[in-house]
Order: C-alpha cells, then structure tokens, then sequence
C-alpha cells in the first residue's frame, strides 16, 4: 500500500519537552555535557580493542591517553554544570520524542479489503562507543549512519535527497538477491517493510545520524523512549527503542520493567506500544488501526524468573494500552509484539502465556521446537569480522550452509552441541480472534543480512496478510 504525501519537506518534532524554554535548556545542557562526555568515552575505548584492531599498547595510544586526560581536566567543569541543569530538567521529561517526517514522498493509499504489511525488527548495538566495544563492534557513530543508509536504499523504493535540487526526491529501484533455506528465504537487501522497530539504540548522537538516514523512507518515529530517574536506569540510559512507521502514529506509551538486574540496572529496559491509523473509512465511518509494539528482556546471562516477570509486566500493559486506546469505530487489522528477548526456544520463558496470545511463526505447530529452516539471530561475537560473515554477500551464504553458519551462530542455550539456533529475536502476531474484524495470516519469515559487520544480531522481518472476515462469507 502507498502512503499519503506530507505537505511540506520538513521535519517536525514533539518533545522531549512540552515548554520550548525547557528544550532549550535541555539542548543547553547537552552541549555543555557532551565534551566531556567524548573524552571520556573515548579514553575508555583505547583500552577495549576490537578483533580488527591491535591489542598491544602502542605509543600512539599512551599520547592519546595522555591529551584525553588533559581535556577531561578542561570540560568536567562544564560537564558538571550541564549535569545539574539536566538532572532537574528530567523530572519534567515526556518518556520519548515524536517525530514526523515531510521529506518522504508517496502517493495516496490503495484501500482495499486484503492487504499486505510488512514489518522488520532488529538489535543495532547503537551504545556508547565503550560498551560497544565490550560485543566486538566499534565506531558506533559511523554504524548508526550505515544502518540507517542500508536499510534505506535496499528497501525497493530507495528514497534519497537530491544535492543538487534542494527537496528533490530521487527514486532507484533495487533488485533482490535471496538464498533458500528449504521453504524459507535468507535475504542479503532489506526487504520493503512498512513498520521498523530496533533495539539498543541507545547513543543520542547515533540515534540521530539513524533517524537522519531514515526519514527519507519512513515519515512517522519515535526515538529517545525511556525515563531517566534512579529508580528506572540510574540515570544513565534510556529504552533503546526505536519505532519508524509509514503510517501515523496516533498513540504510544512506553512502560519500563521494574525487576531488572546486573548490568540492565543501566538502560531503563521496557516495552514501547503504539496505535496505528492505517486508513479511515468516511463512508462508514470506521477507522482501520493497527498495534505495534517492541520490548528488550532482561540479558540472558541472569535468571529466567526475571525475563517472566517481564513478561507478566508485558502482558499487562499490552492488556491495559489495548483497552485505553480502544475507539467504537476502530476496526484492528494487526497486532504484533517483537523485539529482543534475550531467550530461545529451550527457555523456560518461551512457555509463557503471551506465546498463547501472540503466535510465533517460527515454532513448529506443538510449539515446543522451531522449525527446521530457523537459524539463529545471535552472532558469537569475537567472530563477527570472520570473512565468511563479514559482508551481507558472505553472511547470506554461510547462513545457507548449516555447517558453516554453526561456527558463527550462538548455539541454544539448553543444547550440549553447537547447532546455531539460538533465536533470541522475535515477531510475534495475533492471528485470529472474536474480537478482531480481520484474517492475518504470515506470507513469509526472513532473515536479512544487510547488515553483517555492523551489529552482533541478525534483523528478522515478517509479511502478514490480513483480510476482512466479511469478504470471506
């Protein structure tokens, strides 16, 4: 389906704050923090090499160390005052920003009783540069930019402002490259998709460079989700969700888990819901809506009966939003759920009730094993610049090949052998209730990789078909 053409080629942006002079402040206090915040990152990164870089300490190192010090003693005053002003502000602080995007252009939807949607999810690794580094991967600012750009000109319709012509948009179609995994594809483009949802997109500089790459394709996000408070994250990091829609989005709430532990005690981990306006009906007056939502569980490296507090959380506001934003005239064409659960299939978590709501795609029919032509979406990460996973091109070949790909990919968490099916990302679905007015049914499941080398998971995506039950009688 094409979506409708925004007036005017700009950008518009709903918050963090609702006074402008708040937002001021809030840009104020960055800037005045942000230095610092460099030199420090910085300097921890000299010492957590990658897999591509030298591990020994070289007197290039020690004299970068040394002027790293020196501008650390030269911006903390700074830091320290824009820490303050921004601590104060958080209190005030809507929990994400709103973003609509007029520099994408399309043509004015087809509305038809059966319809194809399509949607994507993935974990980008967007963190600091330090901790980036801790999972092999480096240049965070550099990836982020890459990310958005693959996603972008491989998703059919490559939408790229023109340098010369101010507000010109060009249009290069691209063609598609897959590998067969029995009745299921491995794709080396990013596939069209009309819904994004990302995980760990956590660095703000980097979430702007993705979202800067990104508005040329989707008009409609919401970035910088999460509260910053002592209770939620110590203040130090939000969600990591990201959400891009061609669609509007015409409700959200993010809620965040309060049993998290370790290290997640860091970012305030939690779920993101959102409605969608796919289309109104003038004549009957109903509105065709859908609900979309993208949530990050507890590591995996920590104890299930966290991840299944979260998913009892999970399963209560998803409840909760549903009722809340409910409207007689809505007719709900989907409902998915994904994300980065950090379990697979021999978890005890994946019996939890919400696999009973939602349906996993990738399951066999009793539910208790993944199919055969699943591979895994977690990357063993000191081998993720191997040259056989280094580019989309090889990691799409090695992911056709089970006794390469085993090498490569996380085994299964409860397995003694290495079999590289520890599938810990997710696109979930409703398919069918009393209460929904639409058939959804899956066309096909893929695994991309389009982004081999620039994050230590592999993006899955799914194509629902929904129609209307009354065309079926």
């Amino acid at each position: 389906m094409e979506i409708p053409l925004l007036p005017q080629d700009k950008i518009m942006q709903e918050g963090p704050y609702h006074s402008r002079c708040l937002s001021c402040l809030y840009e104020v206090s960055w800037n005045l923090m942000y230095p610092c915040y460099m030199t420090i990152v910085t300097f921890v990164s000299l010492f957590i090499p990658t897999t591509e870089e030298s591990q020994s300490c070289s007197m290039k190192k020690v004299i970068s160390g040394v002027l790293l010090v020196v501008a650390f003693l030269f911006t903390s005053g700074f830091m320290l005052l824009g820490l303050v002003i921004w601590l104060m502000l958080n209190r005030f602080r809507q929990r994400m920003i709103k973003v609509t995007s007029n520099k994408c252009k399309y043509n004015d939807p087809l509305f038809l009783e059966n319809i194809d949607l399509k949607f994507a999810s993935g974990n980008v690794c967007l963190m600091p540069e330090c901790f980036s580094r801790v999972n092999n991967l480096r240049n965070v600012h550099r990836r982020a930019k890459e990310i958005g750009r693959m996603i972008c000109s491989n998703a059919g319709d490559h939408v790229k402002q023109s340098r010369n012509t101010p507000g010109s948009i060009a249009i290069e179609m691209q063609c598609y490259d897959s590998y067969d995994i029995d009745s299921n594809h491995v794709v080396r483009k990013f596939p069209i998709v009309d819904f994004l949802c990302l995980q760990e997109v956590f660095e703000r500089k980097a979430s702007l460079l993705l979202l800067d790459e990104l508005q040329y394709v989707f008009p409609y996000m919401l970035y910088d989700v999460g509260i910053y408070s002592c209770q939620s994250d110590f203040c130090m990091l939000n969600s990591g969700l990201f959400l891009a829609s061609k669609y509007p989005i015409i409700g959200s709430e993010f809620k965040y888990f309060t049993s998290t532990v370790g290290a997640d005690r860091l970012a305030a981990k939690g779920i993101l819901m959102a409605k969608i306006e796919l289309w109104y009906d003038e004549e009957k007056f109903r509105r065709h809506v859908g609900y979309l939502s993208t949530t990050h569980l507890q590591a995996y490296q920590e104890t299930d009966v966290v991840s299944k507090q979260e998913l009892n959380e999970m399963q209560n506001w998803l409840t909760m939003f549903k009722i809340n934003t409910s409207k007689r005239e809505d007719i709900v064409v989907f409902n998915v759920l994904c994300g980065d659960f950090n379990f697979d299939i021999t978890s005890n978590c994946s019996e939890h009730s919400i696999f009973t709501c939602y349906k996993d795609p990738c399951r066999r029919e009793d539910g208790h094993k993944d199919a055969d032509w699943v591979v895994g979406t977690e990357m063993i990460q000191p081998r993720l610049h191997k040259k056989d996973v280094s580019s989309p091109v090889e990691l799409a070949r090695t992911l056709s090949n089970e006794a390469k790909y085993i090498q490569y990919l996380e085994p299964l968490e409860h397995c003694q052998s290495k079999d590289g099916k520890r599938r810990i990302d997710y696109l979930l679905y409703v398919q069918d209730t009393d209460q929904y007015e639409c058939n959804v049914d899956v066309e096909n499941f893929q695994f991309i990789t389009a982004l081999a080398g620039e994050t230590d998971h592999i993006p899955i995506s799914m194509k629902l078909t929904a129609n209307s039950k009354n065309s079926n009688q």
